[in-house]
This record gives structure tokens, C-alpha cells and sequence, in this order.
């Protein structure tokens, strides 16, 4: 398993990536991470969904996002660009679904994500 934390200026972007084989204890290691922060705090990671209206007032009385199992072009879908968002302390403004309520908050959640391969990332202006 590999462990990935970013930063930037200073600042730790609270993101987790954890890699290896399958049965190699990936699903074992958030099991017991549930269990001590509780299932409450803890919403699914759709990252493809991001950018819609209504997903990030979902997360929002969480404090971990989970992404499981995610396929190696994870950081390459449309919404992964809201991940720095989310754990870097920007502030969001959410929108409910049958509601006129728009709250912002400041994000500082976690985020674990596991993948049974190495991520792959596609920079902006890369040549290739």
C-alpha cells in the first residue's frame, strides 16, 4: 500500500491514496477507519459528479470522502479539479436539492482514495 499526502504553500492537502493488489487490505484499512470515525461523517466521492449542482451539498456534514476502488483516470475526470477545493480550505458555496438555502463553507474535509493500480494524471499543457 502507498500513502500520498499533497501540499501546497505550506498547507496539507488531506488526501490519502492508497494503491496495491487486490485482498492486499485496502478495503480492511477504511473499515477500520469507519468504525472510528463513524459512518456519518463519512460520504461517497463521485468525483465525476463534482462540478454538478447538487453534490457537494450532499458531503455536506461529512468529514471523510471515500472513493473506492477507483479506476487508474481518476484524477483526469471533469470534476477532479474540485479535490484541491476540498481539502485545501477553499470556500464553497452549496446548493440543496428543494431548497433556496445556499451556505458557504470553508472545505477542509479528508479524502481516501483506493486503486488497485498506479494513478495516472494528465497535466494541463503537457506535450504529450
Amino acid at each position: 500500500m502507498a500513502l500520498v499526502q499533497l501540499h501546497s504553500y505550506g498547507l496539507a492537502w488531506r488526501l490519502v491514496i492508497l494503491t496495491g493488489t487486490a485482498g492486499g487490505g485496502k478495503g480492511t484499512s477504511i473499515r477500520v477507519v469507519n468504525g472510528i470515525i463513524g459512518p456519518t461523517n463519512v460520504g461517497t466521492l463521485r468525483a465525476d459528479l463534482l462540478e454538478d449542482h447538487f453534490e457537494l451539498g450532499r458531503l455536506f456534514d461529512k468529514t471523510l470522502l471515500y472513493g473506492a476502488d477507483v479506476p487508474d483516470n481518476f484524477l483526469n475526470c471533469k470534476g477532479a479539479s474540485v479535490l484541491k477545493a476540498l481539502t485545501g480550505g477553499d470556500p464553497v458555496t452549496l446548493e440543496f436539492k428543494g431548497s433556496n438555502e445556499k451556505p458557504q463553507i470553508i472545505c477542509r474535509f479528508n479524502v481516501i482514495v483506493t486503486c488497485n493500480s498506479r494513478l495516472t494524471v494528465r497535466l494541463e499543457g503537457d506535450a504529450e
